[in-house]
């Protein structure tokens, strides 16, 4: 059988697959090459991947040639409250919607590679963030709507119904994956009357982030399946990996 190239598409928790110093040295190895292990067939990967990605970000970008492809983006759409639209946005390919602009890029995609298989997944639950190198750098968790509102299972359910078309598989990556915001951390570590307190994620998640702490709020034993409240750690990606794989391997022979 001869190697297939597999083109992985996405914002930051693809991003890591190549860079995974930004986990501090806490995942080895991303989803993407971890799909690729998992495959019955030998694989070349090619990244197409921006750190802090949107839909709207790959509109301008043309993927690389490839056998098949992910898409996994999202979830900074939702945190920036971009527009979600609906399913005649995304037939219409509507510029200035997350629907209308996974139709585009995959009309980028089908201008390179016209029959390959497309598999959309869709964004995963996430935990308060707060980034290793620079706490200033940090979010609030998906239980709580971002400022329009909407929930990021709302941009999730819409990507997984409404994204279609012939030769266009979605991945319920959302729910098949298990992962929620309550799993990604086991707890966060405060300074509480000037003491460090572990604080479960009940206890922290209404808080916002305390950016000003001399040390990093997550010690590697509070990992759950996230590094960082939002980026997978080597456990997050496996899950991932497993629910991606397993959808590709039913499709690419």
């Amino acid at each position: 059988m001869s190697k297939k190239t597999y083109v992985a598409i996405g914002d930051s928790f693809t991003f890591i697959d190549q860079y995974l110093f930004e986990s501090g040295g806490r995942t080895k190895k991303g989803y993407v090459q971890r799909v690729a292990d998992l495959l019955s067939f030998e694989v070349e990967v090619k990244h197409c991947a921006v750190n802090g990605g949107s839909t709207y970000t790959f509109t301008a970008i043309e993927p690389p040639v490839g056998d098949f492809y992910t898409i996994l983006l999202g979830t900074n759409d939702w945190y920036g409250a971009a527009i979600l639209g609906n399913e005649e946005d995304f037939k219409n390919r509507k510029f200035g919607t997350v629907l209308g602009h996974l139709g585009i890029i995959i009309d980028n995609i089908r201008k390179v590679a016209p029959k390959a298989p497309i598999f959309v997944c869709n964004p995963i639950e996430r935990g308060q963030f707060v980034y290793i190198f620079d706490y200033k750098n940090n979010a609030y968790s998906s239980t709580h709507p971002n400022r329009n509102g909407v929930y990021l299972k709302e941009f999730a359910n819409a990507i997984f119904t409404i994204v279609k078309g012939e030769n266009i598989y979605t991945v319920n990556t959302h729910d098949e994956t298990g992962l929620t915001s309550e799993g990604a951390m086991k707890y966060q570590v405060r300074l509480v009357n000037g003491e460090k307190k572990e604080m479960s994620f009940e206890e922290f998640d209404p808080l916002s982030v305390d950016a000003t702490l001399p040390f990093y709020c997550y010690p590697e034993e509070a990992m759950g399946w996230a590094t960082d409240g939002l980026h997978p750690n080597d456990k997050g990606y496996q899950i991932i990996a497993s629910v991606i794989a397993n959808h590709i391997s039913k499709v690419v022979k």
